[in-house]
């Protein structure tokens, strides 16, 4: 099956703007396994959390979602290293 890359983008036009896309762990893994960072990593559209449960077990983590009232695109709060 073909996905349409605006489909992977969130480009359509039936869907909530608040709408889910769920990273699979594996690829969380492989991410922090490539890259090393240093203090805590905001995951700041962290959705049900699957995200930040595999950072966790790497880094330190804080997680936010517009869903739990945290913007970040508007957001002033300042997240230490």
């Amino acid at each position: 099956m073909v996905i349409p890359a605006h489909h992977l983008a969130g480009n359509r036009s039936n869907v909530s703007k608040l709408d889910m896309y769920i990273t699979p762990p594996s690829a969380t893994h492989s991410l922090m396994r490539r890259i090393k960072f240093e203090g805590l990593v905001w995951e700041c559209a962290c959705g049900s959390g699957e995200m930040s449960r595999v950072i966790e077990q790497y880094n330190l983590c804080k997680a936010t979602d517009i869903l739990f009232g945290v913007d970040f695109l508007t957001s002033t709060e300042i997240i230490p290293n």
